[in-house]
């Protein structure tokens, strides 16, 4: 639609793995490398991970390219299959014909029968996995079970598994550490830096048929472009696309930050989910009016929601009234100069507003840590992680207040535990005593 004016034959901004806009930068040159050294060499298992849109499926394709004419390809993308299924598609992918009743032994013969003879033929036989964080562990163990069929000097089978950074994670379970020890390379792809980025819009743009002399994005909309897609192509692309959508319908002929923010305003979800969440957290603080306060402070600290740690301190220690009447009851209000005494604490007065206010710092330190160490409380309220535990962290934090005030005032603190009763008999055998009395230091403690 906007080619034309803007003076390109193509769209450039198209998400789909196209290789001919392929942008070589030295990680993704490393991850190809990778992948046709494992299976030119024949070393079996390798993988290769990514964020989302960072470019694995045009690696892929890139890869299966260059070895078109040396080796036989099977092309999973639909990796929601059990076991069997993945038998049946690798079965279909190589044009093998297997009864519909087959089993997995059958299966798996078959194969097996077809690897052999391709190695017979010096053929490569190659298994790409598209999106392998959603294949089952269960299918995993069929293609580690298919990759134990090997010459004395190479494996007869070469499966690539491309997937998003968590697939490293569940190769570490103990379920699949049988596989994760067959992996002869681990690669991870990176999203674009900044210098990268405007490289990569510019080298798209070229491909489409747009002038060296010609500059489409001002500085300030790539620095734009870059904070909010975090370097990630898929989104880089998104946002360029729409933002040469936008200018066409304005007849503009550059685009500038105004216009990637009016994209940003219109399409929020291209953003990033990091920047989103920053976004969003920012603006919840500024919506509940905490930004300042030192539960809102420890939300920016901890990424806890100031509105969780509020209403925490509300269902454990109420509402500010009933904090005070709590303080005032527990003798927690008593004034150091005046230990005798124990008037009600008033926040009016100078001693007694320091020490509430002491006291609700204490609370809502307390309360913060509660809800940053267990975050479901924010949720499902004391259940969530065990009756009990949060009213203990009140009760520490009252007790040591009380503690603090009372040794203050040289009163004994109630809390601390009562000497020891001496009991009521005699010990007769003096060597006895004496040994006790050298075990336990100078206290006496019989008659």
């Amino acid at each position: 639609m906007y080619c034309s004016h803007f003076g390109l034959h193509r769209m450039p901004f198209n998400n789909t793995p196209d290789p001919a806009f392929y942008f070589s930068t030295p990680e993704h040159e490393e991850a190809l490398a990778s992948l046709k050294y494992a299976v030119l060499q024949r070393k079996g298992f390798v993988l290769v991970t990514g964020e989302i849109g960072a470019g694995k499926t045009l690696i892929g394709r890139l890869f299966l390219r260059e070895l078109d004419e040396e080796a036989t390809v099977a092309v999973v993308t639909n990796t929601n299959l059990n076991g069997r299924q993945l038998l049946f598609a690798l079965c279909a992918e190589f044009a093998l014909e297997v009864p519909r009743d087959a089993s997995n032994l059958e299966l798996t013969q078959h194969l097996q029968d077809y690897l052999l003879e391709q190695f017979a033929r010096d053929r490569y036989v190659v298994v790409l996995v598209d999106e392998g964080q959603n294949l089952p562990d269960e299918s995993f163990e069929e293609l580690r079970m298919l990759g134990n069929l090997e010459a004395d000097d190479a494996k007869l089978l070469q499966v690539c598994i491309l997937g998003q950074p968590e697939l490293r994670e569940r190769f570490a379970r103990p379920s699949l550490r049988q596989l994760d020890q067959r992996i002869f390379s681990r690669f991870h792809l990176k999203p674009l830096n900044r210098a990268q980025t405007d490289e990569y819009i510019a080298h798209r743009l070229n491909v489409a048929g747009l002038t060296d002399e010609a500059e489409l994005f001002t500085d300030g909309a790539l620095d734009r472009i870059y904070t909010e897609s975090q370097g990630v192509p898929r989104i880089i692309n998104q946002i360029c696309d729409n933002s040469m959508l936008t200018a066409y319908g304005k007849d503009l002929e550059a685009i500038d930050e105004e216009v990637i923010s009016r994209v940003l305003e219109r399409e929020p979800e291209l953003r990033t989910p990091v920047q989103s969440t920053i976004r969003h957290t920012a603006a919840a603080l500024v919506g509940a009016g905490a930004v300042g306060s030192g539960s809102a402070k420890a939300a920016l600290h901890t990424g806890v929601d100031p509105t969780a740690t509020d209403r925490r301190i509300r269902e454990i220690y109420g509402t500010a009234p009933e904090m005070t009447e709590q303080f005032s009851d527990s003798g927690q209000g008593r004034l150091p100069a005046d230990p005798g005494s124990t008037p009600p604490m008033s926040p009016s007065s100078n001693s007694g507003a320091e020490e509430f206010a002491k006291f609700q710092r204490e609370v809502a330190q307390a309360a913060s840590r509660c809800v940053s160490r267990h975050p479901g409380t924010a949720r499902h309220g004391v259940a969530r992680h065990g009756p009990g535990r949060c009213e203990r962290t009140a009760r520490n934090v009252r007790l040591s207040h009380q503690r603090h005030s009372q040794a203050d005032s040289g009163m004994r603190p109630e809390t601390q535990r009562p000497a020891r009763q001496e009991p009521g008999r005699l010990d007769t055998d003096a060597r006895t005593a004496a040994r006790r009395r050298r075990f336990r230091g100078d206290r006496r403690l019989y008659a």
